[in-house]
């Protein structure tokens, strides 16, 4: 069974950039939410982070101060 794909995009400075594409696995998904939480507090929280699916739709945010990525819309 082939895993479903993730994309995350980040965005310091008012526009989204590709970080990278992963496959959506419980281990990815820690690691991504460790990293990007790090990244996060070392910016002083000026670097946020989304997860995008495959149809292109935001799954989850990391902006706020948040320690890990936040699901939105039913996700």
């Amino acid at each position: 069974m082939k895993a479903d794909r993730l994309t995350v995009m980040t965005n310091a400075s008012g526009s989204w950039a590709l970080l990278g594409r992963f496959d959506d696995t419980p281990g990815i998904r820690r690691d991504l939410d460790e990293s990007c939480a790090k990244l996060h507090w070392l910016s002083d929280r000026h670097t946020h982070f989304k997860i995008v699916g495959e149809q292109g739709q935001t799954m989850a945010t990391l902006r706020n101060g948040a320690t890990r990525f936040e699901p939105t819309g039913g996700h």
